[in-house]
């Protein structure tokens, strides 16, 4: 009986640190401190589109008119490296035109290279001075690709959750950052083509929108690797010594 409850009581232990040390420590989520997009339509190359409610990201091939967003966190707040990185986007309509329900529409997410035009700003960036923009929806050597996001027809409603797990190359982007200044562009590689009802813009909801911009989340990536934090411990160790103790109480039972 003393060796039944004693194999209780170390399994009991066991199980209380096994569950403690599984409890994924917390993260954290910081929004977009600047974000806007940048337009190259012959009218608006210099113009700034900061106190937009959206960020646009739109390819054509007819008038070859296009949008890009860019996006910029202060991580001095995130511990860094040894995490999961997630961007956030909320998708809404854009009201630009119309698309089909059923076209699949290929993204890509760039990160400014360290150092370069990361002073940009919210109310002045346009087409015409925006750091590592080229045509279209290309990038400068100033900028790397961190991976690729997909959206059928206009998404209006959904949320697009970039994350490093399937785009490592957005891992290595942030922990090589050296300044807290860590900026994401975005751009649409499929075009639209036909008719002017055809050319839709896709849009992300801004600073400036009532539903939230957007934002970068951090998170363990191996909550097993990790101490428990202190109010987990506890707990366990609480449901650990009740059955520690029921051991014992039904061991004192059975003896009487």
């Amino acid at each position: 009986m003393r060796r039944a409850t004693m194999v209780f009581v170390v399994s009991a232990a066991a199980l209380t640190w096994l569950l403690a040390m599984t409890v994924p420590a917390s993260g954290a989520i910081v929004s977009a401190q600047a974000d806007s997009y940048i337009e190259n339509w012959i009218t608006s190359r210099s113009t700034n589109f900061g106190n937009s409610p959206v960020l646009s990201a739109q390819h054509e091939s007819f008038y070859y008119f296009d949008r890009k967003t860019y996006i910029q966190f202060d991580t001095s707040s995130l511990t860094i490296p040894g995490r999961e990185y997630t961007l956030g986007l909320n998708v809404v309509d854009s009201r630009r035109a119309s698309v089909s329900t059923t076209q699949v529409f290929e993204f890509e997410v760039y990160g400014l290279n360290d150092g370069v035009g990361e002073n940009w700003l919210e109310s002045g960036i346009t087409w015409n001075n925006a750091p590592a923009k080229a045509s279209r929806n290309l990038f400068t050597s100033n900028a790397t690709s961190l991976g690729k996001f997909y959206i059928t027809g206009n998404g209006v409603g959904s949320v697009i959750s970039f994350s490093s797990v399937a785009n490592p190359a957005m891992a290595a982007f942030i922990e090589s950052d050296t300044d807290h200044q860590v900026t994401f562009m975005i751009a649409r590689n499929t075009q639209t083509e036909g008719g002017w009802n055809s050319y839709y813009s896709h849009a992300f909801a801004s600073l400036q929108s009532a539903i939230g911009g957007p934002t970068l989340q951090v998170a363990d990536s191996q909550a097993m690797r990790h101490s428990p934090e202190p109010g987990s411990v506890i707990v366990w160790s609480l449901l650990g010594a009740t059955g520690i103790s029921l051991g014992w109480w039904r061991r004192r039972r059975r003896a009487g």
